[in-house]
């Protein structure tokens, strides 16, 4: 049975796979382990999956104005160089 609550759920599926060797884990342990994940969720900065694709998108904007940028600076750069190698 799949519980409503997905801090539970993970609590579960992490005492799962922690090696028992023939002992129950006590459930006074999986309570721990909750609440041990629920203060470190609650003081972590979190973001939706949306924001994420959101920000990776304007980095990737970014990065394509600074390619060009720096294309732009590159040309002007030996625009100039040529000039001043030019006889006067």
């Amino acid at each position: 049975m799949v519980s409503t609550d997905p801090l539970r759920d993970l609590v579960e599926r992490i005492t799962a796979l922690l090696p028992a060797r023939g002992l129950a884990i006590p459930q006074a342990y999986g309570e721990e382990l909750r609440l041990l994940l629920q203060g470190v969720l609650a003081r972590g900065e979190w973001v939706t999956r949306d924001e994420f694709d959101a920000q990776v998108a304007v980095l990737h904007r970014a990065e394509a104005r600074l390619r060009a940028l720096e294309g732009k600076l590159a040309a002007l750069e030996a625009e100039g160089a040529s000039s001043t190698d030019a006889p006067v």
